[in-house]
């Protein structure tokens, strides 16, 4: 979805916060 050389710190960023909310969905569950 997100492209190198649109934004690369974004993408980065929204994929570790998908993966945060995962891992804590997880542990809560």
């Amino acid at each position: 979805i997100c492209g190198e050389e649109y934004a690369p710190t974004i993408c980065t960023l929204l994929g570790i916060q998908i993966e945060l909310s995962a891992i804590i969905s997880d542990l809560t569950m």
